[in-house]
């Protein structure tokens, strides 16, 4: 078992976007991110699907061509393949979950 308590981990940095790796395994990988005003995240055809949960702050989650205002507890779905894009506008942190992509038994 981990225990992460995220409030420790949240920094942020104006020059740039903070990343910080929370978790990693064969199978998943859970990240941090800490955006300011108009700090931009951007995945661009993913090979695997990825799981964007805003934990605070203020921004905007794209998704192809759909803007969604996202506050904390906002939770964006991002397949394989697609754009998906974050802004910050005030302190935004977003948990990002990627998870490996398993074939389901026949």
């Amino acid at each position: 078992m981990q225990l992460i308590d995220l409030t420790s981990e949240i920094k942020f940095n104006p020059a740039k976007l903070t990343e910080r790796q929370l978790f990693s395994s064969l199978g998943l990988k859970i990240n941090l991110y800490c955006l300011e005003e108009g700090q931009k995240l951007e995945v661009s055809d993913s090979p695997q699907p990825l799981i964007w949960y805003c934990v605070g702050g203020i921004g905007h989650f794209y998704y192809d061509s759909q803007r969604i205002s996202a506050t904390f507890g906002t939770l964006l779905i991002c397949e394989c393949n697609s754009y998906c894009c974050a802004k910050g506008k005030d302190h935004f942190v977003i948990l990002e979950i990627r998870g490996k992509l398993v074939k389901p038994d026949k």
